[in-house]
């Protein structure tokens, strides 16, 4: 994987995977308010954009060839000083020196709020759900067996979308996935949302503050590893000191921290394809972009699956070695 992972880092390779991630993020903020419009949701996005803040000149500089991409992608954005800065969100602490406001980004203020309505709304319209473990996957003629803690299920078409846990699943289909878990942790700063107006990362210390329904969200680093392994909840304790110093009026001490497994692949592409005639359907990969592409990926699965595999000019995201 880290083999692959430098491969990608060639400059036409880095090209090849912005403008393959630029193609399916367009589509994602209309296929996010088509879907929140459906299941009665739109109060829970946010169009306040995404801020960048830098405390060193010297990196806002270094980052230059980000906002030419920006340009000439067409990614409506904002370059601000010290002092729109301040304007912008007056609660920021001092000391940095420029910033990059990306305007057309969507926030998400409740994720979990949200994927329970989305369930409510599946529910209504006929879906089944079963909680259940899922051990193996297997062929058997031209349909598939699931072997789960409720007993085997088969059925003609399957959508794998296990994050990390697609790889072991399909591997014994010979389909191999290039996939560790990239693990995001967090904490929250209850009831402290109001403070900041819009998500923002501050470049040089990598951590993210986002608004959220119930605090602020306290998110950073992140670490390449197995999903299999124990967390490291230290990571992310040495950094309540950073967020204190990007947003000085959170006070208290914040939750305990919960942790994510990211499915990454190496050159940041999400895998989104239709294997056996549309029978085998896969969306993993998407690293720290799931939620972000999540409406988007189902609309895409949706179609494959109506045309089994053969209507959608997907080849970036190919299922690739």
């Amino acid at each position: 994987w880290l083999r692959a992972f430098v491969r990608a880092g060639d400059a036409r390779q880095v090209e090849r995977a912005i403008l393959a991630l630029h193609a399916i993020n367009l589509q994602s903020p209309a296929a996010w308010l088509e879907l929140a419009e459906a299941i009665g949701a739109l109060d829970l996005l946010a169009e306040n954009g995404y801020l960048h803040v830098y405390s060193e000149a010297a990196n806002f500089s270094a980052d230059a060839w980000k906002r030419r991409w920006f340009e000439r992608l067409g990614i409506r954005h904002r370059v601000l000083d010290a002092r729109q800065l301040s304007t912008l969100e007056p609660a920021l602490g001092a000391g940095f020196s420029h910033g990059v406001l990306q305007e057309d980004s969507l926030g998400l203020r409740d994720p979990g709020g949200f994927c329970q309505r989305l369930a409510d709304a599946l529910k209504r319209q006929g879906a089944e759900t079963l909680p259940a473990r899922v051990h193996d996957l297997k062929r058997a003629g031209r349909a598939y067996v699931l072997s789960t803690d409720h007993g085997e299920i088969q059925a003609e078409r399957v959508l794998v979308a296990a994050g990390v846990h697609s790889k072991p699943l399909l591997a014994p289909l010979g389909v191999k996935l290039p996939i560790i878990a990239g693990r995001d942790y967090h904490r929250m700063f209850l009831a402290q949302a109001r403070l900041l107006r819009r998500p923002t990362l501050w470049i040089e210390r990598h951590i993210v503050l986002s608004p959220m329904r119930t605090g602020m969200r306290l998110a950073g680093l992140k670490e390449l590893t197995r999903a299999d392994r124990p967390p490291r909840h230290s990571y992310l304790e040495r950094r309540i000191t950073d967020a204190r110093r990007l947003c000085p009026g959170l006070i208290g001490e914040p939750t305990d921290p919960w942790f994510g497994d990211r499915p990454v692949t190496p050159d940041s592409l999400p895998i989104i394809d239709a294997l056996d005639e549309g029978r085998l359907l896969i969306a993993t990969g998407h690293g720290h972009l799931g939620m972000t592409q999540g409406p988007i990926t189902g609309r895409w699965i949706a179609e494959l699956a109506a045309c089994s595999g053969a209507c959608l000019p997907l080849a970036p995201f190919a299922v690739r070695p």
